[in-house]
Parts: structure tokens; C-alpha cells; sequence
């Protein structure tokens, strides 16, 4: 491929009025211009050409062209889609499309700066209010779209490389939680609601809303008394998608406690009560968590019927993910370390749960006698030497392992766990 660069006058009414470099392609013997840049004087003009040519023979500087962000967004959108999960993609293109594409999506590649994609990250704390994670997630998509756009020669150093996330971007909110006596009211209220279910699966558990949906009874070990974690139930552009969990180490299996047992046998007897009464109306699915007719649950839709019950028995509000935080928090207290609620809350790195213990410290968790009366209760209790636990294909060994887990309704009893 030929590469040939012209100086051209500019004129206005007869007179020189600047002097634009065009560089041409020439590609089967056919001249096709890549861009051009003006200047007011011949001389300016004329180093700007010996720079240019001797950048492009040198490999330093890619061929001016016209290529769009937008266009290579799309490229590397189109790349990812194979590789990620469906709500990893959504994740991205939502991004793409929502917040990157009208900031500089008509603006070519080459002309992006640092201070450009600098003013872009500012602009999503000053306008949207994102918070460090969230710009991070941006940043991230940046340096995806700009290294593709070097692979394919289009520019030759990623300006995203090396941003920083704004000073004044805010911290995520602090988690709101229930004191250990308004979440023991809470659980006694909730006996009679079909909720009460999902609601034992993501506390005593840990469980993701997803997690809890996409539970099947297959994943249920009654004579060993084990949760097998191992798939999730979420909503993508308004449609139900059914897939692999979070990340590789979300998939793991917890110990149930009495009252977990309890609950789920007593759904199950629900279900082959309306299996029976329903006949062939009825939808045989597996999950644990179904409508009356057997057809599993929308994930969007417990979080909607939390939020009605919760209402409905005047208590202040609690997202079902609350729960989750919960769970998390009581075991911190009760004495469990980093690793293993790191293994227990199913997360991929040791950052994500201690950037999540620092919020749960902020959390509006009201301390009573009664916390202090149910630590001291399981601080007592007798340890096993160690207990041999698999999780995805990972196996772990505990020595004394702390997990602390609460059995409904007014105490908490230890055992150890692979969570």
C-alpha cells in the first residue's frame, strides 16, 4: 500500500487564505483521499509533511483516516459478544449506546485525547452522579474500545491507558440493615407470605435474587443437607435469560440450616399440593421458588413483592440484596475472616469483599443486648477440628471455621461451611 501526501492552497475571492496537507491511499491504482489538515502558511504546511511522512515510514504514527468511535465501539461490542455472558453484554452495549456513542461517537478516533476521555469520566460524576465502580466500568469499556482501534492500526497508543477515576466521584451509598430484633420481627411476620422462602434463601444463605431463582431441587442434597449454587435466573432487555452464575467462584455449596430445611420441604409439599390440583394445567419445572402454576419466578418481580410486604407490615424498606449484605454482615461480626466470607458470598476477589465490609461498616445497623447475647451464644459453641469442602472445583479445608449462620428465630448456631 502507497501512501502519497500533497500540499493544496486554499482560496478565498483570489487569494491564499491557507494550505491543507492531504495524504491519499493509493490502493489497485486508484487515488483515495485519508484525511488533511490546514495551516496559514506554506512553511508550517511543509514540515507538517516531512513529519507525517517520516512517522508513517517509521511505524510511529498510524494512516490518517476517517474512522468514527462509534464504529469502533460496534467493532468491539461485535468481538465481545461471543466471549461473555448475555448480561455482561447487555452490560456493555447499555454503556456503549446510553453514554459513550453520544459523548464522541462522531468524532474520529484520531483525534481523541487523554484530557478528551479525562472531561468524559468528570462529566459522568457531574451530570449522573456515577459512583468509583461505576466510572470504573467505563473506564474499562474505554481501554477495550481505544487497544481495539490499536490492534487495528488505526492509532498507535491507547490515550485510555493509564486514566485515573475523578477525585470527586462519590462513594456508594452505605447499606441500609435491620437491628438483629426488628430482622427476628421481620422473619415472624413473614411465615404466612410465599416470600418467606426467598427471603430464608438470601439470608441465611447469602443468596443473589438471581441465585434464588435460578435454583432447582435437583441442586438441593436433602441427605447431606447441602445448597448446590450453580445457576441464575435474570432479566436482559425485558427477557427472562437463565445462564451460569456471576463468576467462576459464585458457583459453591452452603450447609442448610433447621430452619432452611424446614422452609424448603414445606415448598416443596406446596408444589405437589398444586401439582395434584392442577393436573396437566400445572408447570413441572424444577425450580424451587414457582408460582402457584409451577412457572418460576421473575427475579424483578420478588423485589417488587418485597418491597409491597414489607409496606403491607409497616417496616422501613430493605431491597432484597439487603438481605444478602445481612448475611454478610452478621458473620463479619460473629468472627468470620476475609477468605471465608469471600468464599461464602461467592465472590471472584478478596477486594470486592473488603470493599464490601467497608460499606456494611457504615451500614445503619443498630447494635442491641440481644447481638451481644446471640455472638456470645456462638462463640461458645463447640468447634469442629475441620470440615473438607468443595466448591466449583476448587476444594478448601477449614480449620474451627467461624461461619456463623442465624437459625430462626431467636438464636444463631455455628457450623462450619464452604461457602
Amino acid at each position: 500500500m502507497k501512501v502519497q501526501i500533497s500540499i493544496q492552497k486554499r482560496r478565498y475571492k483570489g487569494k491564499i487564505t491557507g494550505y491543507t496537507v492531504v495524504p491519499c491511499q493509493i490502493v489497485n491504482g486508484v487515488r483515495k483521499r485519508i484525511g488533511c489538515k490546514t495551516f496559514k502558511t506554506e512553511a508550517e504546511a511543509k514540515a507538517y509533511k516531512k513529519a507525517l511522512a517520516l512517522s508513517i515510514e517509521s511505524g510511529r504514527q498510524a494512516l490518517p483516516n476517517t474512522i468514527t468511535v462509534k464504529k469502533v465501539a460496534e467493532i468491539w461490542l461485535e468481538s465481545k459478544k461471543a466471549d461473555n455472558k448475555e448480561t455482561t453484554y447487555e452490560s456493555y452495549r447499555t454503556k456503549v449506546y446510553k453514554y459513550i456513542i453520544p459523548m464522541m461517537g462522531d468524532k474520529r478516533v484520531q483525534d481523541i485525547r487523554k484530557s478528551f476521555l479525562k472531561k468524559y469520566l468528570s462529566s459522568l460524576v457531574s451530570k449522573h452522579g456515577f459512583s468509583r465502580s461505576s466510572i470504573g466500568h467505563h473506564r474499562t469499556i474505554l481501554q477495550g474500545i481505544f487497544e481495539e482501534a490499536v490492534d487495528n492500526d488505526i492509532i498507535t497508543v491507547n490515550p485510555a491507558v493509564g486514566l485515573k477515576i475523578p477525585k470527586q466521584a462519590k462513594k456508594p451509598r452505605s447499606m441500609e440493615l435491620y437491628s438483629i430484633d426488628l430482622l427476628l420481627e421481620f422473619l415472624e411476620k413473614i411465615k404466612p407470605f410465599k416470600m418467606a422462602t426467598m427471603i430464608i434463601l438470601c439470608l441465611y444463605h447469602g443468596l443473589r435474587r438471581g441465585e434464588a431463582c435460578g435454583l432447582r431441587w435437583s441442586d438441593i442434597d436433602w441427605e447431606k443437607g447441602i445448597i448446590y449454587v450453580r445457576n441464575q435466573r435474570t432479566t436482559v432487555k425485558g427477557k427472562l435469560v437463565e445462564g451460569p452464575l456471576k463468576t467462576a467462584n459464585s458457583e459453591r455449596k452452603l450447609y442448610l440450616t433447621d430452619r432452611s430445611t424446614a422452609i424448603l420441604r414445606a415448598e416443596l409439599e406446596r408444589q405437589e399440593r398444586n401439582k395434584k390440583l392442577l393436573g396437566s394445567a400445572y408447570h413441572d419445572t424444577g425450580y424451587v421458588l414457582v408460582n402457584d402454576n409451577g412457572l418460576p419466578y421473575n427475579p424483578n418481580s420478588r423485589s417488587n413483592e418485597m418491597a409491597k410486604i414489607l409496606k403491607k407490615l409497616d417496616f422501613p424498606p430493605l431491597v432484597l440484596h439487603g438481605l444478602r449484605d445481612t448475611f454478610a454482615r452478621i458473620n463479619y461480626d460473629s468472627g468470620m475472616n476475609i477468605l471465608e466470607l469471600m468464599r461464602a458470598m461467592g465472590h471472584s476477589e478478596m477486594r470486592t469483599t473488603y470493599s464490601y465490609i467497608e460499606k456494611l461498616k457504615e451500614a445503619n445497623y443498630v447494635s442491641s443486648s440481644n447481638v451481644d447475647k446471640v455472638i456470645s451464644e456462638a462463640a461458645s459453641a463447640v468447634n469442629k477440628e475441620s470440615e473438607h469442602i468443595s466448591s466449583g472445583t476448587i476444594d478448601y479445608t477449614y480449620r474451627k471455621s467461624k461461619f456463623i449462620v442465624m437459625d430462626f428465630p431467636s438464636k444463631f448456631v455455628r457450623r462450619a461451611s464452604n461457602n
